[in-house]
């Protein structure tokens, strides 16, 4: 964890803030949604219509909220190096701009593509509009929040005494993402791919620096995972000892808690 505790309630409350960043770009997606009339998809009259029109302002909030959560986590990288008492000067680097080829393709395949797929399906047209609500929110909120990550990590790989960061989730994380951050500070900087997010996540990274400990949910993960193989090891629950079937592992005994 961080060297002092000043450092790890900078960490929590910037956990916080980045939530409440996703929060409102959320908010904003939520007033843009009547955009896109689902009725036009179920009569396949939307190839270039008010979806296009949605996926165009869902753009210019993902952009703004993604500057935010940029700015936010510079703000952070300053004050957690200077709670953690860290010598010499080091000036946060921001993250790069949303790249928006990237943005709309998963907002096309969150929204117009799975739709159209639950039509096909047989979905009433309000349910399958509900649930591209959802999924397409998830987007948002990996997209928006990418920019708070990708800050810290570029940040740390250009910090000269930082070493490592290190995956810190909310107090009911996915199996993958607790699994991740079990790990404790393993990831270089520079690498932003090395972050993983899915849609819908809320982690957020934690610079390390010489001295520094796992972090306090990292060893919460680190003990349930190390617990959750012995015992399925104990009752012969490996079909072949793969990933998959540590994944799995691990999945149970943290639905189980």
């Amino acid at each position: 964890m961080a060297r002092t505790d000043a450092g790890a309630e900078l960490t929590d409350q910037h956990r916080q803030a980045q939530a409440q960043v996703s929060r409102l770009a959320l908010r904003d997606f939520l007033m843009l949604w009547p955009l896109w009339r689902v009725e036009d998809q179920a009569k396949q009259q939307d190839e270039d219509g008010s979806f296009k029109a949605l996926v165009a302002a869902t753009l210019i909030v993902i952009r703004a909220h993604h500057r935010v959560s940029s700015q936010v986590a510079a703000a952070y990288f300053d004050a957690f190096r200077r709670a953690e008492r860290v010598d010499g000067v080091f000036s946060p680097r921001l993250a790069s701009p949303v790249n928006e080829d990237r943005v709309t393709a998963s907002l096309y395949v969150t929204g117009r593509v799975m739709t159209r797929r639950a039509l096909l399906a047989g979905k009433p047209p309000a349910e399958a509009h509900k649930t591209a609500f959802v999924r397409m929110s998830g987007a948002v909120t990996r997209h928006v929040l990418q920019g708070g990550r990708d800050t810290i990590v570029l940040s740390t790989g250009e910090d000269p005494k930082a070493l490592r960061w290190a995956r810190v989730t909310n107090g009911s994380p996915c199996a993958f993402c607790a699994m991740v951050a079990s790990r404790g500070a393993v990831f270089l900087g520079h690498d932003t791919a090395e972050f993983e997010p899915h849609d819908g996540c809320n982690c957020t990274a934690e610079p390390h620096y010489e001295g520094a400990g796992l972090p306090v949910d990292s060893r919460r993960w680190r003990d349930l995972y190390n617990r959750a193989q012995r015992e399925a090891r104990a009752s012969n629950e490996f079909e072949r000892g793969t990933s998959n079937d540590a994944l799995n592992a691990f999945r149970r005994a943290l639905a189980a808690r």
